[in-house]
């Protein structure tokens, strides 16, 4: 019985990290794949800093490194990414 759970839960992980493979060499083709790791940034960027910002109630489009995003001003004078819009193919 626990061979069996060690085969299975290993069939399992194999299948995994095979569809994971499979995506990335099917996204890294793309400009889908710059976009997400690009998403994945912006949503780990002000993650457990400490940091509060109080808005300023003025938002504006702003580009960075190829990227589109839409934030919003702080009253401390930084600029609070909200979300991002597109990346530009490279």
């Amino acid at each position: 019985m626990y061979k069996k759970k060690i085969l299975v839960t290993s069939g399992v992980a194999a299948f995994i990290v095979a569809v994971i493979l499979n995506l990335s060499i099917s996204l890294k083709s793309s400009a889908e794949f710059d976009l997400i790791l690009a998403n994945i940034e912006v949503l780990a960027h002000n993650e457990g800093d400490g940091s509060s910002c109080t808005p300023t109630g003025i938002y504006k489009e702003l580009w960075f490194d190829g990227c589109l995003y839409y934030c919003v001003l702080c009253k401390d004078g930084e600029w609070l990414t909200l979300y991002l819009i597109r990346c530009v193919a490279k």
